[in-house]
């Protein structure tokens, strides 16, 4: 019985990973018997799923962050000045320069919207509202025709916007056609030639 312990005890000091983990060059059935037998014991998988995503840096005057409900790289650019702020079409550009598949964000439901409000802290005042990717075209019946999304699809959008409530939003006020994001997370639409700060989104 030592002997068999003692044999076990150095195959056991000799192994090069821990528990739970696979070596980067282990090959099925490589030596060790199993002829890579699908029946064969496999480890535990971990407890805490691992964040695969690797975002790239944020452009000067821009700040990275995640959301836990998304697998998107967000980038809040603009900083408190009119130095950085762009208007709509410029905010585009500009997201779109951040990489393959970047755009200006869109928003899918309450709990990316929630992220959003926490993360970029947008408000009113010293137009530190935010541009995001819903749009009116030019020329469309002001103010609920033809919003719709720059990049991709979304059926979401804060509440009250679009209830048509006395004092909701958007406005009657024409050639306000682009959402921006204020305090507390409300929407609004605005001339999309109004400098702001501006989200964009890599998916």
């Amino acid at each position: 019985m030592r002997a068999a312990s003692a044999v076990a005890a150095v195959v056991l000091a000799g192994c090069p990973f821990e528990h739970g983990e696979k070596p980067h060059d282990a090959v099925p059935g490589d030596g060790d018997g199993a002829d890579g037998d699908a029946n064969a014991p496999q480890d535990a998988k971990p407890d805490v799923a691992i964040d695969a995503r690797e975002c790239p840096a944020a452009p000067p005057d821009c700040t990275l962050f995640t959301c836990a409900s998304s697998t998107s790289c967000y980038y809040v650019c603009g900083d408190t000045t009119l130095n950085s702020k762009k208007n709509w079409p410029a905010a585009r550009s500009a997201c779109a320069a951040i990489g393959t598949g970047a755009c200006i964000a869109t928003i899918h439901d309450q709990a990316e919207q929630d992220c959003i409000v926490q993360k970029a802290m947008p408000s009113f005042p010293m137009a530190n509202w935010i541009w995001f990717g819903y749009r009116q075209p030019s020329g469309t019946g002001e103010p609920l025709d033809g919003w719709a999304w720059e990049c991709g699809t979304s059926t979401f959008t804060q509440a009250p916007w679009g209830s048509g409530a006395t004092g909701s939003e958007p406005s009657q006020t024409g050639e306000e056609d682009c959402a921006a994001m204020t305090t507390g997370g409300g929407w609004f639409d605005a001339s999309c030639n109004d400098p702001a700060r501006y989200l964009c989104e890599l998916p």
